[in-house]
């Protein structure tokens, strides 16, 4: 190798370093995951709807000594969350609406749902600043968002229960001043009538095939859910109360009690009143399925489970 090379080699090298840090900051590392999940089927078949995640970090010598989380240099990160949608085949894709934000105050977009009859979308959101789960409706065409509701702050994951008819969705939150009690939920979908349908110790099963609500609940033989607090710490609960099964009818307004002895007669019992998982990955026609793979990529088989593919594929560093 020649003097001259050998003397300009360093100064390509710092040339090279200068318009790194000029385009991407003082960066000692970068990368990108990306994730593809939540996938549903169009009342047609004709589109399939999901959730593209882009989170962009990187290490910075101010991130490791100043950052906010110690320790954990990768402070400095942007998160991009788009809402789009493709043929069946993975082509023709669509970005319907998209939420672009930066660290510390990210949000974070997941459940994707779908409402057939009024071609809209129902998706959640987890505001990281606040720690907040939140719920928007939109058109398919990423048009009219509307915040249907602030769930809150809850220790878990919410699951989102659309009733048979669409018209009303029920789920898992908390009453404020409740600390971490769950309590089953309702609100109308179009954002009115929020309500708290049973108290503290219970959570949201599902819907049965004629529109009865099932709830899980701590409670007495005649199914009130009413918690006795004891010197305002704890729970003090009498000899009658464990775990049952509710279902309330919306006509009668009341609730009906299940008192399974066993995991096995619980699940016998809902067997019977044909609560139903609202399975929008299943096709129209019954004859395909999408699937998540590891949260990351998004995948279709025949119902039978031959022919798979995979659609979309993520990539986690």
């Amino acid at each position: 190798m020649s003097k001259k090379i050998i003397i300009a080699l360093p100064c390509i090298i710092l040339l090279i370093l200068i318009v790194h840090i000029v385009i991407n900051g003082p960066a000692i590392w970068m990368g990108h995951d990306v994730s593809y999940y939540s996938p549903v089927w169009s009342k047609d078949g004709s589109r399939i709807f999901y959730i593209k995640s882009i989170y962009s970090w990187k290490i910075t010598p101010d991130s490791i000594m100043t950052g906010p989380l110690r320790g954990d240099p990768t402070v400095s990160n942007e998160r991009k969350s788009y809402i789009m949608s493709m043929r069946p085949d993975g082509s023709d894709k669509e970005v319907i609406m998209k939420f672009i934000t930066k660290s510390p105050s990210f949000l974070i977009v997941g459940n994707l749902n779908i409402l057939y009859e009024s071609k809209q979308l129902i998706l959640l959101t987890y505001s990281d600043a606040g720690q907040v789960w939140s719920v928007y409706r939109v058109n398919i065409d990423g048009s009219n968002l509307v915040k249907l509701l602030d769930i809150g702050r809850v220790n878990q994951f919410p699951e989102l229960f659309i009733s048979p008819d669409e018209t009303r969705l029920a789920y898992t939150g908390k009453r404020d001043g409740a600390e971490d009690w769950p309590s089953s939920w309702l609100i109308n979908l179009d954002g009115q009538g929020n309500h708290m349908i049973c108290g503290e110790e219970s959570n949201v099963i599902g819907w049965t095939k004629d529109g009865k609500l099932v709830i899980g609940a701590l409670a007495d033989a005649e199914g009130n859910v009413k918690p006795k607090y004891k010197n305002g710490k704890g729970i003090l609960y009498g000899d009658n109360i464990r775990r049952r099964i509710l279902i309330y009818d919306f006509l009668s307004k009341k609730f009906d009690v299940k008192n399974p002895s066993s995991f096995v007669e619980s699940h016998e019992i809902l067997k019977s009143l044909g609560v139903q998982e609202r399975n929008t990955g299943i096709s129209p026609d019954g004859k395909k399925k999408l699937f998540s793979q590891d949260g990351v990529s998004i995948g279709i088989r025949d119902i039978d489970g031959k022919n798979e593919r995979i659609l979309l594929k993520g990539k986690i560093n």
